[in-house]
């Protein structure tokens, strides 16, 4: 099956720390029959040189608690978007991720 994910993406980076930061959010999802929006969602994504244990992207988001965790917009929009695949692997995520659209407090939410 198909499957068009749009989303808008900021990058940052320090040529200090040789850190990439890229947040995706406004995530919309389209299958061949559904189409699912994810609004308040969020995905940051830290790239770091293996060199420099410490990321100061990291330390700001375990401050406000933000927990890391792995993601796959490609699994959760399959899964969202074909009601013929078994989503029993990403009930968790799911459940997440209508608590976060539900609720719409990201911040003790964090997936």
């Amino acid at each position: 099956s198909k499957l068009k994910n749009h989303f808008k993406r900021i990058t940052l980076v320090s040529l200090k720390n040789k850190e990439r930061v890229t947040i995706d959010f406004g995530l919309n999802f389209e299958g061949e029959n559904k189409k699912n929006n994810q609004p308040l969602l969020a995905i940051i994504e830290v790239k770091k040189d293996k060199n420099n244990l410490y990321s100061e992207i990291f330390s700001i988001m375990k401050q406000i608690g933000i927990r890391p965790n792995n993601f796959s917009k490609y699994a959760i929009g399959s899964v969202l978007t074909n009601s013929d695949l078994k989503y029993n692997r990403f009930k968790e995520r799911i459940i997440q991720l209508n608590k976060i659209n539900k609720h719409g407090n990201i911040w003790d939410r964090a997936i």
